[in-house]
């Protein structure tokens, strides 16, 4: 799938694109000056932003669109502020304290699809520490077999947000969840992922999907309408084709990472855990591979993708 890094510069290139598109249509009606809009986009061209940059944009769009001015100016001196700081890669509390505005925010974009009730709250201090401490354990266990891996992880995600689920009525399952509106953050349900192996799992998992939205900027990788449902490997209702191809790419990964940690010889105890887990991933991956060589229309990068995961599959056997 390329250099992680370079996923990441050509989607902020194409967010600096759409702002200065907002600012040549827009600008004169919020009040910006050229020298500072120029200034916020050629910092979003030259180095990492925070995941506030990208849901504020979104934000912003919708605001424009209804034509409210002062929300809409509200969030570009907000946009424009946060795009001058260069994040470095932190495992944070998912929490209003240190959140601000986009506490509510990061939830109503993540999860915009799903839920008419956030599914994600603060965890408690104590939940954060022990999972700060598993996220910890698992990215040294991801670079021990797989350096590649953890620099992906580094590369695409500035931010691992912890959080707990929402005991809210209506409220949808969370688990994991990532998204493209939320560029460089991941967000984990500290009590479903409650070892450093599952964390583990959970970061594999996860930049896989932002692997795989990055690269869908660019470039369409499924060309299945999205109203075409099919069977799915990971879950038991019917999904779009682009959802299936996510999910047989995650589990393909997930093989690879189990079968290679199955081999670690540090892994003391625990290789007939990990045996079966890369099991069940393969058995998922090859169950998505069918539907897909079946019903899907991808792109040649998608199918590269998918070929590769298969080829490792294969190599790791």
């Amino acid at each position: 799938m390329g250099d992680p890094r370079e996923n990441d510069r050509r989607v902020r290139s194409q967010l600096a694109d759409s702002i200065a598109h907002i600012v040549d249509r827009a600008g004169g009606q919020i009040g910006l000056e050229q020298a500072h809009a120029d200034a916020t986009i050629t910092a979003i061209r030259m180095h990492r932003v925070h995941p506030g940059v990208v849901a504020r944009y979104f934000d912003l769009v919708s605001a424009l669109a209804r034509q409210d001015l002062e929300s809409s100016r509200s969030l570009w001196n907000g946009l424009a502020q946060m795009s001058c700081e260069t994040p470095q890669f932190s495992i944070t509390a998912f929490a209003e304290s240190g959140l601000g505005d986009d506490y509510e925010r990061f939830a109503r974009l993540v999860f915009a699809e799903f839920s008419g009730t956030d599914p994600i709250e603060a965890p408690p201090l104590d939940v954060f520490e022990t999972a700060r401490r598993n996220l910890e354990n698992a990215l040294e266990t991801i670079a021990g077999i797989d350096p590649a891996a953890r620099r992906e992880i580094e590369s695409l995600f500035s931010h691992v947000y912890v959080a707990v689920a929402s005991g809210k009525p209506g409220a949808a399952r969370f688990g994991g969840a990532t998204s493209f509106m939320v560029w460089g953050a991941t967000f984990m349900n500290a009590a479903h992922y409650d070892t450093s192996e599952k964390a583990a799992e959970f970061l594999v998992h996860e930049v896989t999907h932002a692997r795989l939205s990055g690269l869908n900027s660019t470039e369409l990788l499924v060309r299945n309408p999205p109203k075409d449902s099919f069977r799915s490997p990971l879950r038991t209702d019917p999904r779009p084709m682009d959802g299936i191809f996510h999910a047989t790419v995650v589990c393909g990964r997930l093989a690879s990472f189990y079968s290679t940690l199955a081999k670690d010889a540090r892994a003391v105890g625990a290789q007939s855990n990990h045996q079966e887990a890369a099991h069940r991933f393969r058995e998922r991956f090859q169950d998505g591979w069918k539907v897909i060589a079946e019903h899907g229309d991808l792109s040649p990068v998608a199918w590269s993708i998918l070929e590769g995961c298969r080829n490792r599959l294969s190599e790791a056997a």
